[in-house]
Formats: structure tokens, sequence, C-alpha cells
């Protein structure tokens, strides 16, 4: 117990004194308390971040990753409801532009989690944790997902903690 209290204050200290994006990785055995410690302990206590959560072995591909990302965002952070107003806006001034799903996605995306991300609107900083990362199914591609990883963090400036 003591162990787990030293890991989640040495994590938050790294996400709130890191004035840049950051990735991190908590890799152990299975069913050593990854998820538990996350879900239960780390997320839920009071810090300057929000924590979003998003297991991964569910997903059918990286659209459907993107799709709940976003989903989790508009109605768990404190700027949700802003959220809800772009999106309709946005697919309002986009919808007749774009004829498939993943652009409209990708504008969205952008707008939401920048404008979550950035450093004026939120009144947090956004974590998003991925979980399950090595029980992705076939149809999702490490490739895809390490890209999609890298875009949030180094685009759109978020705090990422990954799973494995």
């Amino acid at each position: 117990m003591k162990t787990r209290k030293i890991i989640a204050e040495a994590l938050n200290n790294l996400l709130e004194t890191s004035e840049e994006p950051i990735c991190i990785l908590l890799k152990g055995e299975w069913g050593i308390g990854k998820t538990y410690f996350i879900k239960n302990q780390f997320c839920p206590s009071p810090q300057t971040f929000e924590c979003i959560y998003l297991p991964l072995s569910d997903k059918k591909d990286l659209e459907d990753v993107q799709k709940s990302l976003l989903t989790k965002i508009a109605f768990s952070t404190e700027d949700g409801h802003e959220f809800i107003k772009v999106a309709l806006e946005t697919l309002g001034n986009i919808f007749p532009k774009f004829a498939g799903i993943n652009p409209i996605l990708e504008y969205i995306s952008t707008k939401l989690i920048a404008r979550s991300a950035g450093k004026k609107a939120a009144k947090k900083k956004l974590v998003v944790v991925f979980d399950e990362i090595e029980r992705i199914p076939e149809n999702l591609k490490s490739s895809e997902l390490l890209s999609f990883f890298s875009y949030l963090k180094e685009q759109l400036s978020l705090r990422l903690i990954l799973i494995m």
C-alpha cells in the first residue's frame, strides 16, 4: 500500500511539473494491479489534472479509439458542455465538405482536444490513460496506434499514460 502511494505521488509530481507534453508507460506482469491502481488510486485523487481512462482491448480500429476518446472527453471533462457545443458547430460547418467519418473525426478531434489541452482553455490539464495496449485486436494496428499517441502528445500537447 505504501509503495502505491509513493508511485501515485511520483506520477502526480511528474505530470504536474512537466511543462512539455509527456508520455508515461506503466508496464508490469498481468494481474499485479496496474489498472486497479490507475482507476482506484491515481485518477480519483485530488490533483491539478483530469484523467480520461480508455481501455483498448474492445476497440475495433483506430476510428473506434478516436470516437471513444472524443466521447469520453465530451462527457467527462469540466469543459464537456463547451465540447458538445463546439462539436455541433463544427459538424454543421464541415458536413457539406466531407463525405467520410475519418476526416470529420480528425477535424473535430483536432479542434476539441486542442481546446481542452490548451493552457488557456482548460481549467485542469488533461491526462489520457490508454489501457490494455498488449491486448489490442488485430484490426487495430499497433503502428497506427503509436502514431495516434504521438499525434496526441506532439500536436495536441496531451499528457498520456500507457498501460501494458
